[in-house]
């Protein structure tokens, strides 16, 4: 046993009634050693192995492709474990500073910096894996300024660092589309006004329906 490598507590007990008792392990240092379980009166277990690894960083939540009208672009990180049995189930013994970062942007300028909320908030370049959690809370992507690419670029220092796919962006090419629910036509009772939800407008961008991070007055006759 290293007790250097992992730990775990120094006792546990099996309730009267029951068959067994679960044990949390913490991982110290990157290693092999193994775990021991003895009580008075019992044969030995067999002990376990135990490997210590680093964990991967994971970006999630991003849209992968944006356009020049889109809102804040929210995210977060994941600390994952790859061979472990429930790998994106492990949550920090402490808590943990995850510096983040907008990389490998064509042309440079694309996008601005990482906020705290999707309108408003301040700038940061850091988030934070809380004890006993296994990710961050959400970071948002100002608005593009350009059309081009880039990607987020996640790291703990001295454990793990991980960069997402790259994240396109477009130029923004808006129309719109009037719809009606039931069909192309809308009847309308003299004196009457049609229900408030029979005929709408929607923005598209690039020809899909989408949010749009700017008002648009639609002039309608």
């Amino acid at each position: 046993v290293a007790a250097e490598i992992c730990e775990t507590p120094a006792t546990v007990t099996i309730p009267a009634g029951q068959s067994r008792a679960y044990i949390n392990v913490g991982g110290l240092e990157l290693g092999y050693t193994q775990i021991e379980a003895t009580a008075e009166g019992a044969t030995a277990a067999m002990p376990v192995p135990v490997e210590v690894i680093a964990p991967q960083v994971r970006i999630e939540g991003l849209d992968g492709q944006r356009s020049t009208s889109s809102l804040r672009d929210n995210f977060y990180v994941v600390l994952s474990v790859p061979g472990a049995y429930w790998s994106d189930s492990q949550n920090a013994t402490q808590p943990m500073t995850v510096q983040v970062s907008l990389v490998d942007q064509s042309p440079a300028g694309v996008v601005g910096g990482i906020y705290t909320a999707a309108d408003g908030g301040v700038l940061v370049s850091q988030l934070v894996i809380g004890k006993d959690r296994r990710d961050t809370g959400w970071g948002y992507i100002e608005r593009p300024g350009a059309a081009g690419t880039y990607r987020v670029l996640a790291q703990v220092q001295g454990l793990a660092e991980g960069k997402s796919n790259v994240q396109t962006v477009v130029a923004a090419n808006q129309a719109l589309k009037l719809t009606r629910y039931g069909g192309d036509k809308l009847i309308v009772g003299k004196g009457l006004y049609s229900y408030y939800n029979e005929l709408y407008v929607e923005r598209l961008i690039n020809g899909v329906v989408s949010n749009g991070a700017d008002a648009v007055t639609v002039n309608l006759r």
